[in-house]
């Protein structure tokens, strides 16, 4: 397991960063989650993670992973606290026409941290915008927070990629307690601006 963190000298601050919505499909809108969208967040979920993650670690464990991790009643969960007052975390979708093509959630873990929980984006529709759009949207909520941190699973190479455009760095070995129960190695990112 390693950790991340932004390095100020190198790399873009995330706060920095701005994405020009106009660039995406015109009928592709974010907007928060609602609970009539779980299924249909699940189902995302689920075909994201066995498309990335098949190669990695085989159809059955990812099934099993996504199972536990990504259940209707975590999301279901994820979404009630996204909804209390005052919300410490947020979960918004992005949809094109009737598709919901992408979810992403964040949690304020104290004043000056945000983690980003989740952020998938269907294959079909990646690499046009909207996990940068998500990203984006997730972290600007919380303003007043300047540092973040996320998890991604060491094979994937393509989400450290992407993390990395945004000023991700490895850092120093560090692992959060959901990374110390699980058998495959992850990277605990991190960023600050």
């Amino acid at each position: 397991q390693a950790s991340m963190a932004l390095d100020p000298a190198c790399g873009t601050p995330l706060a920095q960063v701005t994405i020009g919505l106009d660039r995406l499909d015109q009928r592709l809108r974010l907007r928060p989650a609602a609970l009539e969208d779980m299924p249909a967040i699940w189902a995302l979920l689920a075909a994201t993670w066995h498309a990335t993650h098949d190669p990695i670690f085989g159809p059955e464990r990812v099934s099993a992973m996504t199972g536990a991790w990504h259940s209707e009643e975590n999301l279901r969960r994820d979404w009630e606290e996204a909804g209390a007052f005052p919300a410490k975390r947020i979960f918004f979708v992005a949809e094109s026409d009737s598709r919901l093509g992408a979810s992403a959630s964040a949690i304020l873990m104290d004043d000056e941290t945000v983690k980003l929980a989740r952020l998938y984006v269907h294959p079909d529709l990646q690499r046009q915008g909207l996990g940068q759009a998500l990203l984006e949207r997730c972290f600007a909520h919380f303003p007043l927070a300047h540092r973040g941190q996320l998890e991604v699973v060491a094979g994937n190479a393509n989400a450290i990629a992407f993390y990395r455009r945004f000023g991700f760095i490895e850092a120093t070995p560090a692992a959060s307690a959901r990374a110390q129960g699980r058998r495959e190695p992850a990277f605990s990112l991190a960023f600050e601006v």
